[in-house]
Formats: C-alpha cells, sequence, structure tokens
C-alpha cells in the first residue's frame, strides 16, 4: 500500500508506475475516447512537442525505447522543478500549468506540497495519483 510519507522513488521505478497506471504496461495502448497512444497514453495534439523536445523522433513513437526515453526525459524535467513525485503526477495528468497553481497555492514550494493541497484543488486526482504510487512502490520493493 502507498505510504505518502515514503514517498521516495528512483525515476526507473516512478516511470513504472506511470506507465503501469496509464496503459497496464501496454506500448501500442490506445484510448478510444481521447486517441491518447503508448505506454505513458501520449495526447495527440503534444506528440510532436512532447517526443521532439525530448529528442526523440515521433515517427518512432511504436518503439518502446523511444516511448521511454520521451517519458523519463519529462518525468525528470518536471520533477526537477516540483521536487515531489505527487507534482510530477498532477503534471503528466493534468499539465504543468495544473501543477504550478498548487504549489502557487502554498506558497510556491513543490516538496511542501501534500496529496490533501492537490485534492483540495483537483478532487478526485489523489486517485491517480495513488494508482501511480501504488505500482512505483511495487517496482521498489
Amino acid at each position: 500500500m502507498y505510504d505518502p510519507e515514503k514517498t521516495v522513488f528512483s525515476v526507473n521505478a516512478y516511470l513504472y508506475g506511470l506507465r503501469m497506471a496509464e496503459s497496464g504496461g501496454d506500448y501500442e495502448a490506445v484510448n478510444p475516447s481521447s486517441g491518447a497512444y503508448g505506454a505513458y497514453q501520449t495526447i495527440p495534439k503534444y506528440l510532436c512537442y512532447y517526443y521532439e523536445s525530448a529528442g526523440q523522433d515521433p515517427v518512432n513513437i511504436k518503439d518502446p525505447v523511444v516511448q521511454d526515453a520521451m517519458a523519463e526525459y519529462h518525468v525528470r524535467k518536471h520533477y526537477a522543478r516540483y521536487g515531489n513525485w505527487d507534482l510530477v503526477s498532477l503534471a503528466w495528468h493534468k499539465g504543468g500549468s495544473n501543477a504550478d497553481a498548487v504549489t502557487e497555492s502554498v506558497g510556491g514550494c513543490g516538496p511542501a506540497v501534500t496529496i490533501d493541497d492537490i485534492e483540495t484543488m483537483f478532487p478526485g486526482e489523489s486517485v491517480y495519483i495513488n494508482k501511480v504510487n501504488s505500482f512505483a512502490e511495487q517496482y521498489s520493493a
């Protein structure tokens, strides 16, 4: 069971948690309603940005190595910005501007943000965050 007092994961553990929460680990998963693709469920309108900014060619989107490299780049970028895995999950799931808003609501310190702070602004988001963290914790065990 995920323990919010122990949210210390390696990047690989977090990526595993994110991949499992988003697609069950399926690198060819397609969301029928949004069109999101791959293990990390990249939204089509952001696909080129996410892959190209990570130095990856979106033409190779079916390659698991390319998907992992894209996700790792953005996860590391979010963690460097927020210093908090829960905010990384929020940024991945709802966008960086929403993670910024939560951070600003507690005085601008990402590491100080709690899951309750996130839940106050985004009711129900803790379910997604706990799912990612639970998978990451399984990887770490």
